[in-house]
């Protein structure tokens, strides 16, 4: 049986996925918003730290989902990091 090697990553194709997967997890994920001062402050419970803020609700609403883009995105380059590095050692 032959197995599929690839040696070029489809950037496009993981952007896709990666915009994808950003539109499901809105979805499933709770905000909570709130006024505070002059502002609408927002926040995702289900992800710590991950807050914003806008001066209208959109605007908050728009600012935390690229808080939690940024949030995930971060988490998967960890994830990655944390997997290269482990092969890297089983390899050596």
């Amino acid at each position: 049986m032959k197995i599929a090697s690839f040696t070029k990553i489809d950037v496009s194709l993981i952007f896709f996925t990666f915009n994808h997967i950003i539109k499901l997890v809105m979805k499933k994920l709770s905000f909570k918003i709130e006024r505070d001062g002059k502002l609408y402050h927002t926040w995702c419970p289900d992800l710590p730290g991950c807050h914003s803020h806008g001066k209208t609700v959109k605007q908050a609403m728009e600012n935390l989902k690229d808080a939690v883009q940024l949030y995930i995105e971060t988490i998967m380059e960890e994830e990655i990091a944390k997997q290269s590095l482990q092969f890297l050692n089983e390899v050596v």
